[in-house]
């Protein structure tokens, strides 16, 4: 890991779910072989979608992420449409325009917020698509914006947040904001957090198993290790690239958590009976 350092942020219950889903990234990127991810750190002024970056293959995907205890908490046009929202859609589109590295692939919102019911008004502007989920068991539901419903061709468009954008010489206009729904997932129903691994939900379930599953803890040659504690070293991992704005590649990774990828998982899938 890099020496850098950045702002401590207080770890309140947001904060700790973002950092179990970056435990989660950071595993994902032994399996999947992620050249880096880049942890909570702003790319451009105003960035409103730095909560994790991962390179693979030379592409960008930015995730930010969303969390609620209120399982009743439904995505909302109020959370996009005007500028006192969470997430202002024109500050989401200004991250786009104002980001000039390597092309972003993806953008994408992830949250524990709830799809609307079929008459509220935000779903008319949503498309449900076929995007795969951030987590490999949870089953969540992925979106795409209607954009020329939300700014017609030759229009207003019509949400107030981006009228100044309308504008003569403003920083986007409306094939800026075409081009950056083209790239953005709206991820919504991730599961919720018990923030304990001792009583874990589905979303921390979704860490362990990678873990056994997938990266083999608990079997040769890391049979040495317990599943719940290397997930655990993975939070803490993910909290310190947080604080620091850090960036971390499999190497990193696999060297923090001390455990060996050269597997023998797949042996293992089919034991030895030695009494045969």
């Amino acid at each position: 890991m890099s020496t850098n350092r950045g702002n401590l942020k207080p770890a309140h219950r947001g904060y700790q779910y973002q950092d179990i889903a970056t435990a989660y990234m950071l595993v994902r990127s032994l399996v999947d072989n992620y050249d880096e991810v880049i942890v909570d750190k702003k790319q451009v002024d105003g960035d409103k979608i730095d909560d994790l970056e991962v390179k693979i293959q030379g592409k960008r995907i930015r995730r930010q992420f969303k969390s609620s205890d209120n399982k009743q908490r439904y995505f909302s046009l109020k959370d996009f449409a005007n500028k006192s929202s969470i997430l202002p859609f024109d500050q989401l589109v200004l991250t786009h325009v104002r980001d000039q590295g390597i092309p972003v692939s993806e953008y994408r919102l992830c949250a524990t917020w709830c799809t609307p019911h079929k008459d509220d008004e935000a779903h008319k502007y949503l498309v449900q698509s076929a995007d795969e989920s951030t987590f490999l068991l949870a089953k969540t539901n992925c979106y795409r914006l209607n954009a020329k419903l939300i700014w017609p061709e030759k229009e207003p468009p019509v949400w107030t947040v981006l009228e100044p954008f309308t504008k003569t010489n403003a920083e986007f206009n409306r094939k800026d904001f075409i081009a950056f729904c083209d790239k953005f997932v709206i991820e919504l129903d991730l599961p919720f957090a018990s923030l304990d691994l001792t009583s874990p939900t589905e979303f921390e379930r979704e860490l362990l198993s990678l873990l056994s599953e997938r990266v083999g803890i608990g079997r040769y040659p890391n049979q040495d290790r317990q599943v719940a504690d290397v997930a655990a070293l993975a939070i803490s991992l993910a909290t310190l690239a947080r604080t620091k704005e850090d960036k971390l590649s499999p190497n990193d990774v696999e060297h923090n958590l001390g455990i060996r990828t050269d597997f023998g998982r797949v042996a293992q899938s089919f034991p030895v009976d030695n009494s045969v």
